[in-house]
């Protein structure tokens, strides 16, 4: 069965994201979970419909109508979603 794995940066980044928007616009992060949600069966059945990141086996989804990219592996039984970032941060660094 494939399915979905979240690598432990990822689930911290989630953590940043919540307490950053907490006060200032807390329906934010679920609204932003909820996206997730729906894009994991599609990045499931399509695993490659990413950009792909030059020089490291992943891939980058950019959330429509955010800042936020997330950024996913395909793996043997699924995906792994290693990273969700803010599209100002520098990734690079």
């Amino acid at each position: 069965m494939r399915g979905v794995r979240w690598a432990d940066q990822a689930l911290q980044d989630l953590v940043r994201i919540y307490e950053f928007y907490a006060d200032t616009a807390p329906l934010f992060p679920p609204a932003l979970l909820d996206r997730i949600d729906r894009l994991v069966p599609i990045l499931l059945a399509f695993p490659n419909i990413a950009a792909p990141i030059e020089g490291v086996p992943f891939r980058k989804m950019r959330f429509r109508g955010t800042d936020f990219i997330l950024f996913y592996r395909p793996t043997e039984d699924g995906i792994e979603i290693a990273r969700l970032f803010h599209a100002g941060r520098d990734v690079r660094a």
